[in-house]
């Protein structure tokens, strides 16, 4: 996979092959994605805790992934050390990429994967680049997809970045506390109704800025405890495809060790299929009453045709997406005659029928 040169060394992935720095951390997918996407002047190493939340990501995934049986000793001891050398700040420099990219994260995901891969390498004292040892994808990114372990490590990075600016806030309510003592007894006017009204010290105006400041805490705190809600284990679409049954548990159990954070595993998927079954009792409800041979005049259309079933078991298909127009017999009749088709047909059926149709990847409740 790779040739080393003096100053690079040669990577390739299914496009292609790609000279590396011969001495850095990332890989062929970090530089396919700074030649990508040179889109701003932000860029990942800029932003440490971020960076942070990244390695906390995987180490927690390497622990879970060790536990299972799905890494080496060898191989998670190396991991281990690597990620625990990003969060003391070191190898930063070998994060270049542009905060701005397409791909939903995929390009940071795969930096970090590479970054931490390589060290590790380095660590098991094999060369950079030797990926069977060691493999950003099937080891540092195991059990794990963009779209569950880059919005996790965001979580983490935020609610880092929140616990620092506490910090700050807390100082800012203190200097208005001590503001308010040392003007204690400096005596204004106080108003009201954008006029003079009343004495009171200078000392109390700063009082009640630091009252207002540090009764907004809780709220805050409370607004930021949902950073630590994150969706580990869903995998690429939700589901935990690609994942043992029990990675996620112990992937946020990890979590909770390192960070010493109370983060809790999202639970998306017994909403959806409420919400699909929601949707499908409406489906049912609108059908039966607008598939019927009874009703049909009433909508300014024909009556269902002899050899229509007339009954309503695409109501599953009709309830993913949103009803455009009830009323318009032809789209039901459209439906009702693709229960007897093959897909090629029904797709064809279908198609004349758009306008009346909002298709969605997403599931949503009729309107």
């Amino acid at each position: 996979m790779e040739d080393c040169t003096k100053n690079t060394r040669t990577e390739s992935d299914l496009i292609g092959s790609m000279e590396v720095p011969a001495e850095a951390l990332y890989g062929v997918q970090t530089l396919r994605g700074i030649e990508n996407f040179p889109i701003s002047s932000f860029h990942l190493n800029d932003y440490p805790l971020f960076i942070n939340g990244l390695a906390i990501t995987k180490l927690a995934a390497a622990q879970a992934n060790h536990q299972l049986g799905l890494l080496t000793d060898e191989q998670f001891n190396a991991i281990s050390q690597a990620c625990r050398e990003i969060l003391e700040g070191k190898h930063h420099e070998y994060f270049p990429v542009d905060m701005i990219q397409g791909g939903a994260g995929t390009t940071t995901n795969m930096n970090a994967n590479e970054v931490i891969a390589n060290r590790a390498l380095q660590i098991m004292g094999l060369p950079l680049g030797k990926y069977k040892h060691c493999s950003p994808n099937d080891h540092v990114n195991c059990s794990q997809s963009t779209n569950d372990a880059y919005p996790t490590a965001i979580h983490i990075g935020l609610y880092a970045t929140h616990l620092e600016f506490m910090k700050h806030y807390e100082l800012i309510i203190k200097s208005f506390e001590a503001k308010a003592e040392e003007f204690k007894n400096i005596l204004k006017m106080g108003r009201t109704q954008l006029e003079d009204a009343v004495p009171m010290t200078l000392g109390q105006s700063f009082g009640a800025f630091a009252s207002i400041l540090r009764d907004e805490i809780k709220n805050i705190n409370f607004a930021a405890e949902e950073f630590l809600t994150v969706n580990m284990g869903a995998t690429a679409i939700g589901t935990g495809i690609c994942s043992e049954p029990e990675y996620a548990e112990k992937c946020i159990a990890a979590l909770r060790d390192i960070t010493g954070w109370n983060m809790k595993l999202a639970r998306l998927l017994p909403l959806l299929s409420a919400l699909v079954l929601v949707s499908c009792s409406y489906g049912d409800m609108k059908t039966d009453g607008f598939l019927s041979d009874s009703m049909a005049p009433e909508m300014g259309g024909d009556s269902p045709e002899e050899d229509g079933n007339g009954g309503n078991s695409l109501a599953g298909v009709v309830t993913a997406g949103e009803w455009n127009d009830l009323d318009n017999w032809d789209f039901w009749k459209a439906l009702l005659a693709g229960q007897n088709q093959d897909q090629e047909q029904q797709a064809e059926v279908y198609g004349k029928h758009l306008e009346y149709w909002e298709f969605s990847t997403d599931i949503r409740i009729p309107v």
